[in-house]
């Protein structure tokens, strides 16, 4: 979520107040927004559902803990999801900004991305298998505190200048991935 998000973020705690009677104080709906604004607003709706479906937990409100948990789809397919949306946008902007920030540390950590921009067909399976690795790393770690906002594709880099930086999978409902999918995707094998 961003600064965008804030007002369906509260709207979404006021109605699980309202459902488990609880009143927030504004310090604790700040740590709220705190621990989970690195989830987008599907995600956390998914969440909230599968909390209040819980049969044990969904009997009490809901710790950031527990939404965390209930908004994280199979890390396997979001790191699919990521490597789709790093592969298929390679070398169109000079500098974005993803959504998932997770993918601004694994492309810090793999060398930049216009490492797998510039790859060879052939390295693709090896920098896929290394992508996924990083990200499942850092999903269980969560964003490290000196991601930079924004990554760019290559210093130098000559392509259409842009005043604006572009968010990469932002789109109001993303279609997600299937097991199936896995091997359909650059370096994939499923």
């Amino acid at each position: 979520m961003n600064h965008d998000d804030i007002e369906g973020f509260q709207q979404r705690m006021t109605g699980l107040c309202e459902l488990y009677d609880v009143r927030l104080s504004d310090a604790r709906t700040e740590l709220y927004w705190s621990a989970l604004s690195d989830i987008s607003i599907p995600d956390f709706d998914q969440a909230i559902r599968a909390h209040v479906q819980d049969s044990d937990r969904g009997r009490f409100f809901p710790k950031p803990a527990d939404l965390l948990a209930g908004a994280a789809p199979d890390v396997d397919l979001r790191a699919a999801e990521a490597w789709r949306l790093v592969v298929e946008n390679a070398g169109r902007f000079q500098r974005a900004e993803f959504a998932d920030r997770l993918i601004h540390a694994v492309l810090r950590d793999l060398g930049g991305w216009a490492r797998i921009g510039r790859a060879p067909e052939r390295e693709l399976g090896f920098l896929r298998r290394d992508f996924v690795g990083l990200y499942a790393r850092h999903a269980q770690h969560g964003v490290p505190y000196d991601v930079p906002q924004s990554v760019a594709y290559a210093s130098g880099y000559a392509g259409p200048p842009t005043d604006t930086i572009p968010m990469i999978g932002r789109e109001a409902e993303p279609e997600r991935l299937t097991r199936d999918d896995l091997r359909l995707l650059p370096g994939g094998r499923g």
